[in-house]
């Protein structure tokens, strides 16, 4: 069981230390060239966001 508790909060701190870097690598992605590229146009282009509300 201990074990198993290790290897859980190794992986939620892997999983909490990629949350914290992502902001600053989605900034630096803003921050290419992608001029030339291929694009895939999903969902027309149009996003698709939910409101949060109450859970029934």
């Amino acid at each position: 069981m201990k074990k198993a508790m290790q290897k859980l909060t190794a992986l939620l701190l892997a999983s909490a230390s990629f949350l914290v870097a992502s902001p600053a690598k989605a900034s630096s992605l803003a921050d290419r060239n992608y001029q030339g590229q291929k694009v895939i146009t999903v969902n027309q282009e149009r996003p698709t966001f939910f409101q949060k509300g109450p859970v029934d």
